[in-house]
């Protein structure tokens, strides 16, 4: 897993990385080093919780379909997202219609080098099979379930 991670900071594994499994099994810790990684090379990289993403949304809204807009285009745009908790809190339909048009055109731009890092506790089927589709896409995609225990409620060893 760390090397496809690391592969994926040095832009020579998919654009689309997609690291699934259950809850603290280190997928947003292994995400935040890759976006310190690119930072510290100094190469602009956006981290963002699917939560935060719809915040800002919900926000935006405010300023009508215009403002939605601007925060969408802010995402599908950068070059380096890391998408942390993917499938955690889109709940609406507009929600998850969002996070759809989001992770497709993040998979539309992987061709031009829009990367894309994901995190998420979904596994298997419980993702939306459109959503799973982009993701597992052989040419661009690449999903990585991670099966271990919790680093947080599990006695690790000293």
């Amino acid at each position: 897993v760390v090397d496809a991670v690391q592969r994926w900071t040095w832009g020579t594994g998919p654009a689309l990385l997609t690291l699934s499994g259950t809850p603290g099994g280190g997928k947003t810790h292994l995400a935040l080093a890759a976006a310190r990684a690119m930072l510290q090379r100094g190469q602009p990289v956006m981290f963002r919780s699917e939560g935060a993403i719809l915040e800002a949304l919900h926000k935006a809204m405010r300023k009508g379909e215009e403002g939605v807009e601007e925060v969408m285009e802010e995402l599908m745009d950068i070059p380096l997202l890391v998408l942390d908790e993917l499938g955690g809190q889109a709940s609406s339909e507009w929600d998850k219609a969002r996070m759809d048009r989001l992770i497709d055109a993040r998979w539309r731009g992987a061709e031009a080098q829009k990367r894309t890092l994901i995190t998420t506790n979904l596994v298997g089927d419980q993702m939306p099979a459109r959503m799973a589709d982009r993701l597992k896409d052989i040419h661009w995609g690449r999903v990585i379930v991670m099966r271990v225990p919790s680093y947080r409620t599990e006695e690790q060893p000293a």
